[in-house]
């Protein structure tokens, strides 16, 4: 139904367990079985295990061009990473810059990427419950999040902002 939010995750190997694409697919089981309005897109290489066929997923592999990667953040509402191990995932990164709500675990620069109930949240590792939880509490303003999220993007990440940052920091050597 083209009217449900999308959940979008990516990784570039599903199979990574660094990835927690297991925490996600039982994040979708979960939300599934309580019949919500939700879609999933998932990026990365293909996942060896089983995935249940009653999931409205789509999967569409490992995407390498920039074009259809910026389609696919623009056409989802929430990114969500279940990575139990990173150190400053881009794939954050690039779903702030599109004003993507992000939600992920506590562990590595993720807190540093996702302002907790500001562009996002931030759970304890592997904490999936609330990660459903939270993808189902109607009171949150995920349109709110988004527009803090670009903002963020534009005012710590862009490409003049960060060279700027270089430079002060190469004059006060």
């Amino acid at each position: 139904n083209p009217n449900w939010p999308v959940i979008m995750f990516s990784a570039a190997n599903l199979n990574n367990p660094a990835k927690g694409f297991e925490h996600f697919l039982e994040c979708m089981n979960n939300l599934v079985q309580l019949n919500t309005q939700l879609q999933f897109l998932v990026l990365g290489r293909s996942y060896t295990q089983p995935i249940p066929e009653n999931l409205p997923a789509k999967f569409v592999g490992f995407e390498t061009k920039i074009n259809s990667i910026l389609t696919y953040y623009q056409t989802s509402d929430i990114y969500v990473t279940t990575a139990i191990e990173d150190n400053l995932p881009t794939t954050v990164m690039e779903a702030l810059s599109c004003g993507l709500p992000c939600l992920g675990f506590r562990v590595g620069g993720i807190p540093e990427l996702i302002d907790h109930d500001k562009n996002g949240f931030i759970l304890n590792t592997g904490d999936v419950k609330a990660l459903t939880d939270l993808l189902l509490n109607p009171e949150i303003d995920w349109s709110k999040l988004g527009l803090a999220a670009r903002q963020k993007a534009i005012s710590t990440y862009d490409t003049q902002v960060v060279l700027d940052q270089i430079v002060e920091e190469y004059r006060n050597l």
